[in-house]
């Protein structure tokens, strides 16, 4: 059995193309701080013992690492083919729409990065290691993640994620838990209350192509069209426990109930998910461009 790991990464840059208002100007102070955290999580996922490969999506072109990591297979994404064909927006498009034509994608894709925003380049990336992973499973989670290994041990962690999502007959699961921000589409149930997206999410390999879905992102935030499709067609699937953007009142509940782990994860923010009612991953949720990296205390 094997796990594709599936990370999208970028600097500050692109940022300054598609937000100006916003990032003006790229910060190199985060954009150090980003690089350590995505080195830090590629080196923890290495010490798991499971059969694996690590796709890393680099999606501003200057992704570096000091050190040798195994299994990891880097690919280019929006920004670093921006930056390749000097801003074609012909040399993109080539190259995207050649990578990603398996999943035939029908949500409108902007090729120039200056009409682009977030969330459409942060679901292609993750579309494209889709494409190009060959484990038996696929996990795509954010970079500014850690795996809590001193309660849940990496001997077990994603071996036991893999039997709930098994044992359950599970399409995926996740530790996302995102609100719904938009109804106009032509998949939308009423019966969905939140949805996926990539923080962390584990399914099969061939569960977009099977179901024809790709990570989308013109349905409130990414790949909300995994839950919807799941929810349209009778099929389980499982948001695990944890810290979510919710009511006030369902955060209170998980706090009452874990408090201990609260008490124990002086986290300052850092959310944190359970597998089996065990803290098993962090989650800084450091919003756009992870600004939240730039506290020391936030480095995972």
């Amino acid at each position: 059995m094997k796990v594709s790991f599936i990370i999208c990464y970028s600097s500050t840059w692109p940022m300054t193309k598609f937000d100006k208002k916003c990032w003006p100007q790229p910060d190199s102070e985060l954009d150090k701080k980003i690089l350590t955290q995505t080195n830090n999580l590629i080196s923890q996922i290495n010490t798991i013992p499971i059969k694996k490969e690590i796709i890393l999506i680099d999606n501003s072109g200057d992704f570096i690492s000091p050190h040798n990591h195994k299994n990891l297979k880097i690919l280019e994404g929006f920004g670093a083919l921006w930056k390749k064909y000097n801003g074609s927006v012909k040399g993109v498009k080539g190259e995207l729409t050649g990578q990603l034509n398996i999943l035939n994608i029908s949500d409108k894709i902007e090729y120039d990065i200056t009409k682009n925003d977030q969330a459409q380049i942060t679901s292609l990336a993750y579309n494209q290691g889709i494409v190009a992973a060959t484990g038996d499973y696929i996990i795509m989670q954010h970079n500014d993640t850690k795996y809590l290994f001193d309660t849940y041990s990496k001997e077990t962690v994603i071996w036991d994620a893999l039997k709930m999502l098994m044992e359950n007959n599970y399409e995926y699961l996740s530790i996302d838990k995102k609100r719904v921000k938009n109804k106009d589409f032509k998949e939308y149930n009423s019966k969905v209350e939140y949805c996926a997206d990539c923080y962390w999410f584990l399914c099969k390999r061939e569960f977009f192509s099977k179901h024809h879905i790709w990570v989308d992102w013109n349905r409130g935030d990414d790949n909300h069209l995994a839950t919807y499709t799941c929810e349209n067609k009778n099929l389980k699937y499982k948001h695990l426990p944890g810290f979510y953007e919710g009511s006030d009142n369902v955060e209170n509940k998980f706090w009452n109930e874990y408090f201990r782990y609260r008490y124990n994860y002086e986290t300052n923010g850092i959310r944190f998910h359970l597998l089996y009612n065990k803290p098993f991953i962090a989650h800084v949720k450091g919003g756009t461009g992870l600004k939240k990296l730039k506290r020391d205390d936030f480095i995972l």
